[in-house]
């Protein structure tokens, strides 16, 4: 079935599947119910306009950067995709900074000095990945989905300093 796609206020795309629900008549078509949701549509809504279903993208990693203009393809704002990118990877560290807090705490208690340098090395790789410049040097979506954790902070930890979330 085709979509209707259209740009928000907030300049976002939104991408609608028109439906032909259970108690519509047995000869409702496809047409009738793009219709039907072009006329629901937000009064705010920029540019709406039918698109056929496997031209929308399939990944959607940096859906939320997406932008369209009718008669174009998908194409991604690549300044949102590296935000997306960034928030994705805070997320990522979050829980390993958490842990690598425990580890330092017993390592201060132990006053093993050592063990609280190698820690405070270790968190602050993690802190400064996303400001890496790898991630304003990536062009496509594909290199910038291909910037992780391990690739930009590939910092070897012990495994009794790191508790995997579940």
């Amino acid at each position: 079935m085709k979509r209707i796609v259209f740009t928000r206020p907030d300049g976002g795309i939104s991408v609608v599947e028109p439906q032909i629900h259970l108690g519509d008549p047995e000869d409702f078509t496809e047409d009738q119910a793009i219709e039907r949701s072009m006329r629901l549509l937000p009064q705010d809504a920029i540019d709406p306009h039918v698109i056929e279903e496997a031209d929308v993208p399939q990944d959607r990693t940096y859906r939320n950067a997406w932008t369209k203009a009718e008669g174009q393809d998908f194409s991604v704002d690549m300044e949102k995709a590296r935000e997306i990118q960034r928030e994705a990877l805070r997320k990522e560290r979050d829980p390993i900074l958490a842990s690598l807090d425990v580890a330092l705490m017993k390592a201060v208690e132990q006053g093993d000095q050592k063990a609280i340098a190698d820690i405070a090395t270790r968190k602050q790789a993690l802190r400064d990945v996303t400001d890496d410049a790898a991630l304003e040097q990536a062009q496509t979506p594909e290199d910038l989905k291909a910037l992780t954790l391990d690739v930009l902070a590939p910092v070897e930890l012990a495994a009794d300093q790191v508790k995997k979330s579940p």
